[in-house]
């Protein structure tokens, strides 16, 4: 197959193409804005466009057609510009931008990266909770998922929604969850914490690019399936295993931070969806953590 993957320097993006590069036959290209940040390794193995997301109405491909289109670019993902209206809408734009850009190409099927935000978004709209400024990101990955089915469907694309928890491991930089509670447990730092008694959950970035990949290739038309485990746990419970595991002697100081505790949202997604395609995990929240924790150590100063 012809496999088409925008935001390929990311964390999820890059490895995607690494497992098809490594796992399959397929012909992989990838768009990226910056050469340069694809790994050294993969260059001579894929092929590479060099575009920003505002180029996707207009920019030309390599290939005449493919088979496969996944969709992760998106700026501002974390941080304070999670709330900056013009990037957040700007994303939805591109991404309605990139399933054009798939139908010009013949594309069969696009996989859009899809977020359980977008649910917890769903889910308190209709309890009239008040959004803080961050829910704009939830609303634009809402939106971007929405307009960008309707317009599949009306292209004749194909449409699959990978709804990603909160992924993890080796060669993430960004400042996530799992990446700023283990640096601080390294370096036994007091962390601030709500009573994190919510549902929470977390896929080693192996399983879940494995997972993506079967989206791709076996999900469902106009199906979003949820890339993460069947079993979700409190918050709290994962905070206490890598605090565990990182022999940290940092000080936990649940109940500083308020929060608005609500996990009514898991209920209305298919968790089970990607294990009726045939997905198992491999990777074990403690082992991902070991993982993780051990390439923290090494490079975790340089970034």
């Amino acid at each position: 197959m012809n496999i088409l993957i925008t935001g390929a320097t990311g964390f999820v993006g890059r490895n995607l193409t690494r497992y098809y590069v490594d796992n399959t036959d397929h012909n992989v290209t990838v768009i990226v804005r910056d050469k340069s940040k694809v790994e050294a390794d993969l260059v001579d193995k894929i092929t590479i466009v060099v575009a920003d997301m505002n180029q996707y109405s207009s920019m030309r491909l390599p290939l005449e057609e493919y088979d496969l289109f996944y969709h992760f670019a998106w700026n501002g993902t974390s941080g304070p510009s999670r709330k900056d209206v013009k990037i957040q809408n700007d994303n939805v734009k591109y991404t309605c931008d990139a399933v054009f850009l798939a139908q010009k190409y013949r594309c069969e099927k696009f996989i859009n990266a899809g977020s359980i935000m977008e649910y917890e978004c769903i889910d308190n709209y209709e309890k009239n909770f008040v959004p803080p400024e961050s829910y704009i990101y939830n609303i634009s990955k809402f939106a971007a998922d929405y307009e960008a089915q309707a317009i599949s469907n009306a292209l004749g694309i194909e449409y699959v929604s990978a709804v990603i928890s909160n992924i993890y491991g080796v060669g993430e930089i960004s400042a996530r969850f799992i990446n700023v509670m283990i640096r601080k447990m390294i370096h036994n730092e007091a962390i601030d914490l709500s009573s994190c008694e919510q549902l929470y959950d977390f896929i080693y970035i192996s399983d879940a690019v494995r997972a993506i990949s079967l989206v791709g290739e076996k999900g469902i038309n106009n199906t979003r399936y949820y890339i993460g485990n069947q079993k979700l746990l409190k918050l709290k419970e994962f905070i206490i295993k890598m605090y565990n595991l990182c022999n940290s002697s940092s000080e936990l100081k649940f109940g500083m931070i308020k929060n608005f505790i609500n996990d009514d949202y898991y209920k209305s997604v298919n968790i089970g969806g990607i294990y009726e395609l045939g997905f198992i995990p491999k990777v074990s929240f403690e082992e991902g953590i070991i993982l993780t924790r051990d390439w923290l150590k090494e490079y975790g100063n340089e970034f």
